[in-house]
């Protein structure tokens, strides 16, 4: 059967025919969309993105991130920071449309520190990461140093 609707059938013969048969509503059927993906990604430049429909029907996957590109299932890292991919499926006649999103997290490179000064008991350091930093002496987070820079 190929389309959702409301089906009946009546048989003929020498042009005697019969009653119409019980009425069959066919409803479009619901489509569920699975996510195989972790919540951090870390070190790779690609992804291999796992969304399946249970319908076996094609999907297709979009995002509005900056920070990915997307060639069908296989998503190329380009930045840190939150990805959203959404999976649609359009339905058919048979099938409703299904939608489904995932988000997860690119997480930055271990950022590398380096000694850029030093005079006498004071030194200066130096992310290699020009965004995003958050500085620790013996455990303890430095709230008000947040740049490339600490001294």
């Amino acid at each position: 059967m190929e389309k959702a609707g409301t089906y009946y059938v009546t048989t003929s013969v020498d042009g005697c025919e019969s009653i119409p048969s019980i009425v069959e509503n066919v409803a479009m059927i619901e489509q569920s969309i699975t996510f195989i993906q972790s919540d951090v990604i870390t070190n790779v430049n690609t992804i291999t993105l796992a969304a399946t429909v249970d319908t076996g029907l094609s999907l297709d996957l979009s995002t509005s991130s900056e920070n990915i590109t997307l060639n069908s299932n296989v998503a190329t890292i380009i930045g840190a920071g939150k990805v959203t991919i959404i999976a649609k499926q359009p339905g058919n006649a048979l099938f409703q449309p299904a939608v489904r999103s995932v988000t997860f997290c690119i997480n930055p490179a271990k950022p590398v520190i380096k000694i850029t000064e030093s005079t006498g008991p004071a030194v200066r350091l130096e992310s290699s990461s020009p965004v995003g930093n958050r500085w620790y002496k013996d455990g303890q987070p430095m709230t008000e140093v947040t740049s490339p820079q600490c001294n």
